[in-house]
């Protein structure tokens, strides 16, 4: 009769990162291709309290404007930005976030 001794470890590990909310569906970037200007169709409530914070980077990561806006049309003028691809990161109050891909001609 042969008995087993034995013990066995394991660990638990627990991720606590919280994935932002995306509203990717919810924002209309246009024209884009764009030259001087582009237009921002952004959700707005019934009493327009949110409040969206925007930001263009270059691909470099490099933060190269930045403005608040409120829901509604928000024009964003684009052309003091040299020719190239940039992101465009809207986040609103409630921390839902959105990154459009925009190419300045």
């Amino acid at each position: 009769n042969a008995a087993t001794k034995g013990s066995a470890r394991f660990s638990v590990m627990f991720n606590r990162t919280i994935q932002p909310e995306y509203v990717n569906n919810m924002i209309k970037m246009y024209p884009n291709p764009a030259n001087k200007q582009v237009t921002l169709q952004l959700p707005q409530t019934a009493d327009n309290n949110i409040v969206y914070n925007i930001k263009v980077t270059d691909l470099a990561g490099k933060i190269v404007m930045q403005q608040k806006a409120n829901g509604g049309t928000h024009q964003l003028s684009i052309d003091r930005l040299t020719t190239g691809t940039y992101f465009v990161e809207i986040i609103d109050s409630k921390g839902k976030r959105s990154t459009e891909k925009l190419i300045k001609n």
